[in-house]
C-alpha cells in the first residue's frame, strides 16, 4: 500500500479523479449518442464542432493574457 503522507499523492488522486470523471462523461457521451437518429447525429456534430472552436478561442484568449501578464511583471 502507498504511503498516503507520502509528497504528491493528493495531487496525483485528484488528476486521477478528474480523469476518470471526463472517461465517464465520454463513454456517457458516445452511448447517448448511438441512440440518436442521423439528424440529430449532424445537429450534435455541429454544435460539437461549435463547442470546441469557442473552447479553442477561449483557451488561445486566456494563453495570450498570461503571456501578456508574464511580459509586464518581467518588466
Amino acid at each position: 500500500m502507498t504511503d498516503q503522507t507520502r509528497w504528491g499523492i493528493p495531487e496525483v488522486q485528484s488528476r486521477n479523479k478528474v480523469k476518470k470523471y471526463q472517461d465517464d462523461n465520454f463513454n456517457a457521451a458516445v452511448k447517448a449518442a448511438e441512440a440518436l437518429t442521423r439528424i440529430n447525429l449532424i445537429h450534435l456534430m455541429t454544435r460539437l464542432e461549435k463547442t470546441l472552436k469557442e473552447k479553442e478561442e477561449k483557451y488561445e484568449r486566456e494563453t495570450k493574457e498570461r503571456a501578456d501578464k508574464k511580459i509586464q511583471s518581467g518588466d
